[in-house]
């Protein structure tokens, strides 16, 4: 029997069982592996350039510098890489299509491209906060040198939001955190062969059950 022009074998039945936060975590771990390499490629170009024409020393003087050249070579590409895959046919960065998860919108008349950008923005947050931060502080690696409401604000309280998502994720049912419910998404789990899930159409591949990511 044939659905969709897809063998029954190439599907399970739907259970109602919700992706555990630990497939979550998998899938955005596996999403760093490219992001890392892409920050050691940053720092390698970046002290090659050095040698060619010495701007480290103008982005320790300036913070506005130092912080314009990090958000354009890492936080931006980070944003778009996550935006780019979560809106397009799969909905499912590679991490996630390895994990067989992906990110929905609930309300079909909301745009997806809309939905998974604030989506990232959101979860991305955090991150970009303590980037300002330690931009502003570059010193605090070495000597620890940092206002207290500073380090709260900037380290701590970001981390705090951090723990705060994966909690809600983990406590409720829907598995859906703070981005995902002002974005109007939800993660879901894609039920089907492993092959035909990460080549099959996005409407032939997928059949979903509530998860989270």
């Amino acid at each position: 029997m044939t659905k969709n022009g897809i063998t029954d074998q190439q599907f399970k039945p739907i259970e109602n069982k919700s992706a555990g936060l630990m497939r979550r975590l998998i899938a955005y771990l596996l999403d760093l592996i490219p992001l890392y390499l892409w920050a050691i490629i940053l720092f390698a170009a970046s002290m090659g350039l050095n040698n060619i024409i010495p701007f480290h020393g103008r982005m320790a003087e300036s913070y506005v510098l130092r912080h314009l050249i990090s958000f354009l070579t890492l936080s931006l590409p980070v944003l778009l890489w996550f935006w780019w895959w979560e809106s397009g046919s799969y909905q499912a960065t590679p991490g996630k299509r390895l994990m067989r998860i992906r990110v929905q919108v609930v309300d079909d008349r909301r745009a997806i491209w809309r939905s998974v950008l604030l989506r990232n923005l959101l979860k991305f947050l955090p991150w970009e906060v303590v980037h300002l931060t330690l931009h502003i502080y570059p010193d605090f690696f070495t000597t620890g040198d940092m206002p207290a409401i500073a380090l709260i604000s900037g380290l701590v309280l970001p981390q705090a939001i951090v723990l705060a998502f994966l909690g809600i994720v983990l406590i409720r049912p829907d598995r859906r955190s703070p981005y995902d419910l002002a974005s109007g998404t939800r993660v879901v789990r894609a039920v089907g062969s492993a092959n035909h899930f990460i080549n099959g159409s996005r409407h032939n591949a997928y059949k979903t059950k509530t998860g989270a990511s």
